[in-house]
């Protein structure tokens, strides 16, 4: 298993997991919020990829209120 910083190109991946696992996603997990995270600090929306396939996500927040994987 690879652990790896989060791409753009990830995002339809990572929404399948959470509809698949019943995580509702909530307004920062966007697009648009992700990429804002992204930009301020690389590290905070990581990918487990297993065999070249997105099989996990580990998402922080900018706040420091809540994470989640």
């Amino acid at each position: 298993m690879l652990i790896r910083s989060f791409r753009l190109g990830d995002y339809v991946h990572i929404t399948r997991i959470w509809q698949e696992t019943g995580l509702e996603q909530t307004e920062t997990e966007t697009l648009d919020a992700l990429a804002k995270q992204l930009a301020w600090d690389s590290d905070l929306v990581m990918i487990a990829e297993h065999e070249g396939e997105v099989a996990g996500v580990i998402v922080g927040t900018i706040d420091g209120t809540r994470g989640y994987f």
